[in-house]
Order: structure tokens, then C-alpha cells, then sequence
């Protein structure tokens, strides 16, 4: 077997052996995350690729954004049921990056590219951003459709710190709840000095909402028990939204 290493823009060396799925064990620092973040807002044009030398392939990343979400169920096992099995969902990934490629003469380009991940599934539709050579996950945004489930706001809080400290970043202080509108509860934590956020947002829905992409499965999973067709009242939507970010906003 081939023992290569690819380095990172501080000179940290990763082993990126292809055939070992544990290869991407490193996280990013500070101002790496910085420029990572920076870049993915002041974007003016994307470069969808295939994985380069050193970047997660789409099966690692989908490996890796399962491994996620089995940690956010441990983090907050009410979770567990309401995202219920991975094999029950469908999948489609894609690899972009704001930089043209290999030609960038910064050391770091290979670090500036992200993996999109989608799984859809009639209760569930949930997307995944994550850095493509780390496996991190910066942006996760998660639908819960026809669900009863409830996120106090110390539960969205708790889950939020034990989020933060996934990533290589200090943490400065405690969550902040920020106003927000009716059925919405925004959260921050600042990291690295006010230079970073970990972000959170709930927002529900009372009763069945049927987003764009939804499917004709997840209306029929909709249906009340009588086949009337409409939706139990009892039930809601729940957006859960977790994200790092360079302010303390969503």
C-alpha cells in the first residue's frame, strides 16, 4: 500500500491513503475556518469537481455526514427516532469549491472546496455542508416533517455547546438567545474571540407543511388513519439548523 500525504496550508501533514476511509482525522483551525467561511460567502462563482488529491470521495463523505448525524442523536438522543435509519433515506452529493483548482497558487486551495450532502426520506429531508478534506460539518439543516417532536430552549442550548466543542476552536462564553420571529429560536456561542459563531435555529410549523421537494410517499405518510387525506393537527414541521458562521446570525 501507497503511504501518501497531502499538507495542509500550516504544514500539518494528513495521511490520504484512498483505500482507508480514516484518513481525514485532522480538523481545521481558527483562521483556516476563517478563510473557509469567508469564502463560501463572498463566493461569486463555484467550480463543481471531482474530488483532488486529498479530498474526501463521495462515499467518505456520505460516511462522514452519517457519522455526524449518529453523533447529533447521541448528542440529543430525542433526535434518534425523529431522523429515524440512514438506508431508509435517498442520497445525492456534490463537490464544489470557489477556487478554479490545483492552479491556485495558495498552498491551501485543496482545503477550500465543500461537500453538499442530501439525504430525503417522506418524514425527514436533511442537508449537510462539510469541509471536503476534513469531513467538518459547517452547515446542517434539518427538516422534521409530521412530527411531535419537542426542542426546549435548554435542549437547544445544550445541544448547541456539545456541537461547538467538535470543532478545534475555543469557546468564549455562553449560549446567547437572540429575538427572533413567532415559533423561532435563535442561539449563538461565540468561539475564537468573536471571530466565530456556533449557530443554532429551531423553527416550527404547526400541522403538516409539504415543502417544494416534497414526494408523493410523504404526502400518503401524511394522511390521517381514516384516509381522509389531511393531515393530523396534532403534528408539526420542526427545522433544526446548526451552523458555524463568521457572525452571530443565521
Amino acid at each position: 500500500e501507497v503511504d501518501q500525504k497531502a499538507i495542509l496550508g500550516d504544514g500539518r501533514e494528513q495521511d490520504v491513503e484512498t483505500s482507508a476511509y480514516q484518513y481525514a482525522q485532522i480538523r481545521l483551525n481558527a483562521n483556516e475556518w476563517k478563510e473557509f467561511l469567508k469564502g463560501m460567502e463572498e463566493q461569486a462563482e463555484i467550480y463543481p469537481h471531482e474530488p483532488y488529491y486529498g479530498q474526501l470521495t463521495m462515499e467518505q463523505a456520505i460516511r462522514k455526514g452519517e457519522d455526524w448525524l449518529n453523533g447529533l442523536k447521541e448528542k440529543e438522543p430525542k433526535l434518534g427516532t425523529a431522523l429515524g435509519a440512514s438506508e431508509e433515506r435517498e442520497i445525492s452529493a456534490s463537490l464544489f469549491s470557489w477556487r478554479a483548482g490545483p492552479e491556485d497558487t495558495k498552498n491551501d486551495w485543496m482545503l477550500m472546496s465543500a461537500w453538499n450532502v442530501d439525504w430525503y426520506s417522506p418524514k425527514t429531508e436533511i442537508h449537510l455542508q462539510m469541509n471536503a478534506v476534513t469531513g467538518e460539518v459547517n452547515l446542517a439543516q434539518i427538516d422534521l416533517k409530521h412530527t411531535d417532536l419537542e426542542i426546549s430552549k435548554e435542549e437547544q442550548a445544550e445541544l448547541l455547546e456539545k456541537v461547538a466543542k467538535d470543532y478545534a476552536i475555543p469557546i468564549d462564553g455562553k449560549v446567547e438567545e437572540t429575538p427572533a420571529g413567532e415559533g423561532e429560536r435563535l442561539m449563538s456561542l461565540s468561539m475564537d474571540g468573536g471571530n466565530l459563531y456556533a449557530i443554532s435555529w429551531v423553527y416550527e410549523i404547526d400541522g403538516f407543511y409539504e415543502t417544494p421537494i416534497e414526494t408523493t410517499n410523504a404526502k400518503t405518510n401524511a394522511e390521517s388513519a381514516d384516509g381522509s387525506g389531511a393531515a393530523d393537527s396534532d403534528t408539526k414541521n420542526v427545522f433544526l439548523n446548526l451552523r458555524l458562521g463568521l457572525r452571530p446570525i443565521f
